[in-house]
């Protein structure tokens, strides 16, 4: 099984190729964070809700976090929205 591990150089980078505006960079690292965390505690299903209003950048939030993941050897996901 992979570990998920939070990378900051790894952030930062993936943000830049994306070009991502510093709320979307914020959740980036949010969400890696706390998914390196659950995995040093749990090794079942992680789940990361992004809760954010309409036009704020969801898509590049999804974008780079598949990104980062990629990077870290993942293959797999599956991103869920509404409708």
């Amino acid at each position: 099984m992979i570990r998920p591990s939070y990378v900051e150089n790894l952030v930062t980078v993936t943000a830049a190729s994306l070009d991502l505006r510093e709320p979307n960079k914020e959740a980036l690292t949010t969400v890696a964070l706390r998914a390196a965390e659950h995995f040093d505690h749990d090794d079942g299903l992680f789940e990361g809700v992004i809760d954010v209003a309409t036009g704020v950048g969801k898509t590049y939030v999804i974008a780079a976090l598949v990104d980062y993941y990629t990077a870290l050897g993942y293959r797999n996901f599956v991103v869920i929205t509404p409708r």
